[in-house]
């Protein structure tokens, strides 16, 4: 499983990265826009 380890006040938790079973990739970018999810909402700013 991939997941995304996570920590916020004073809480941690690992959240599940899947797309149905299918591979995929994730890239990151020095410029890119912060995000967030909270419950199952993506917010990014």
């Amino acid at each position: 499983m991939v997941g995304l380890h996570w920590a916020s006040q004073g809480q941690t938790g690992v959240l599940p990265i899947t797309d149905n079973g299918r591979p995929f990739r994730t890239s990151s970018d020095r410029n890119a826009r912060a995000c967030s999810v909270l419950e199952t909402q993506l917010t990014c700013s």
